[in-house]
């Protein structure tokens, strides 16, 4: 898969552990005694230092789980591919300076001409734009400067597996309640935490959403940047324009 398959860093890492992180203390938090089943039912050697990393091999590998279906889902909903097919077209939603975009779409005509690809006016197609997107990160990697870029991507990573720990949670809380009410019977109470947790789940679904959208806008805008730096520097050192 695409998304599990891309360049793996240590912000990958770290929010693998933590989104794993979150969605078993969300669990807990609901009433699903999985730390309880863990600790009582499943006979580990009595040591806290194993129980520990137990738990935080359980946490990368929920998270790791979480990456692999934020993968899925977002070739569905299509979010980031949207907004890669359309960056480099007059009035797009992601480069909104218009002497920025200016620059890019001549940084993209500098390339598409030295790639004999023909562009009409500032009519870029699709493929184009995923194109020149793709060339400017592999541009940077190979030049060793994808390093902010690299911590954007991470930083929309994280909110895009956000976005699934909690669409998981508030379904989770929802069958919760659900069973409360037709089999235990529980009185309205017992069910203030759950209904509680549930709708603050699906509260964090629209505010990961929304700031996933944010994340992959200002990685997009950054990695332009950075490529708009560096193809000045290493394709037209003298500040030459091509013929």
């Amino acid at each position: 898969m695409e998304g599990v398959l891309e360049k793996f860093s240590i912000y990958d890492f770290f929010n693998l552990l933590f989104s794993g992180g979150i969605l078993i203390a969300g669990i807990h938090i609901l009433g699903f005694p999985l730390l309880e089943i863990l600790y009582n039912d499943i006979h580990l050697p009595e040591s806290e230092i194993l129980f520990c990393a137990v738990i935080l091999l359980l946490c990368y590998v929920i998270g790791f789980a979480l990456q692999a279906i934020s993968s899925i889902v977002g070739k569905g909903i299509k979010i980031q591919s949207k907004m890669t097919s359309t960056f480099l077209l007059d009035g797009n939603n992601v480069i909104k300076n218009t002497v920025k975009l200016r620059i890019y779409q001549e940084k993209a005509k500098e390339l598409f001409i030295r790639k004999n690809i023909h562009v009409k006016d500032n009519n870029f197609t699709p493929e184009q734009c995923e194109y020149f997107y793709a060339y400017c990160s592999y541009f940077t990697q190979v030049h060793g400067q994808s390093k902010k870029t690299e911590k954007m991507r991470g930083l929309k990573g994280l909110s895009s597996l956000w976005l699934i720990c909690f669409a998981l949670l508030s379904l989770l809380g929802v069958i919760r309640i659900f069973y409360l009410i037709l089999f235990i019977q529980s009185n309205l109470n017992s069910l203030i935490l759950p209904i509680i947790s549930t709708l603050i789940y699906c509260a964090l679904i629209f505010i990961s959403y929304f700031r996933m959208k944010i994340d992959i806008t200002y990685w997009i805008r950054m990695l332009l940047g950075v490529y708009e730096v560096c193809s000045d520097i290493y394709v037209y050192p003298d500040n030459e324009t091509p013929k």
